[in-house]
């Protein structure tokens, strides 16, 4: 199993609010095309008086057939996945401690890297360069694509809503 993705996220319902690790797993399988993917949410608190942390497993997702390739906090208490060619949006109810899927939307090739501004999601997908998904009433809808052929790997959105995208690109562009 390789770690593909570690973010700290601090879930709140506005209330209450939780200080969480989540990791993004690619699980090996029997047949190398076909790895999986798991989603594991860990509590951090402090032990004690001392530097170390206390950390427990409190939620596993296995994605069947989809690696994790990305993740990024969405909003006060929900979570995007990048999972195989998926983005998937989960949702954690703060003060049932709940989790749920509420949407999921097919991208072009899996997201290297996700990031937000408002409603909106900026994937930077592995084939298919950078691609703008809105969230509208809990669903997920196209907004827009940049329509070139890249491998992306990363991204950021500035304060001007401009997008930056890293890639790997054989055309010798590597900022976008």
């Amino acid at each position: 199993d390789r770690v593909t993705s570690i973010i700290n996220w601090t879930p709140s319902d506005g209330k209450k609010h939780y200080e969480m690790v989540i990791l993004g797993i690619e699980a090996d399988a029997p047949d190398t095309e076909h790895s999986s993917g798991r989603l594991l949410c860990m509590s951090a608190k402090q032990a004690g008086s001392g530097a170390d942390l206390d950390v427990k497993p409190k939620y596993v997702k296995k994605f069947p057939g989809q690696p994790i390739y990305s993740l990024c906090p969405y909003d006060i208490s929900s979570l995007l996945v990048g999972a195989g060619n998926d983005l998937v949006m989960m949702h954690l109810d703060v003060g049932a401690r709940k989790w749920q899927q509420v949407a999921k939307f097919a991208l072009p090739s899996p997201a290297a890297g996700l990031t937000t501004r408002g409603s909106l999601i900026y994937a930077a997908t592995m084939h298919h360069s950078m691609e703008i998904i809105e969230c509208i009433k809990g669903k997920l809808a196209m907004h827009s694509s940049d329509l070139q052929a890249r491998n992306a790997n990363s991204i950021i959105t500035c304060h001007n809503g401009t997008a930056i995208v890293s890639s790997a690109s054989t055309d010798r562009k590597s900022v976008v």
